[in-house]
């Protein structure tokens, strides 16, 4: 069932809402992909073809506005204190 990968809507409203195209070196991507995790996920072929087109739209990759998605949607989480991460993930964080 897709309802497991349900986040809370007014965050993912609040993220989608403030989505803008973001612009990066090629240095800085590169630097950035050492830190970087490669994770699987599905989606409906709804949300998946609006995620590409939305993409599309603002000229990036599909990947990188979904980790950028996901990533404003966490730190929201952390905001509003529906997640906190666990103290194993705290101290690997800086690594």
């Amino acid at each position: 069932m897709l309802a497991s990968y349900t986040m809370q809507s007014s965050i993912l409203e609040d993220v989608f809402s403030s989505t803008k195209p973001i612009k990066r070196s090629i240095r800085g991507v590169k630097a950035m992909q050492k830190d970087m995790k490669r994770i699987t996920i599905t989606l409906p072929d709804q949300t998946a073809n609006e995620l590409e087109d939305w993409a599309n739209q603002q000229g990036r990759p599909t990947a990188n506005l979904a980790a950028y998605l996901v990533e404003q949607g966490m730190n929201q989480a952390r905001e509003k204190e529906q997640y906190t991460p666990s103290e194993s993930k705290k101290a690997t964080k800086g690594k």
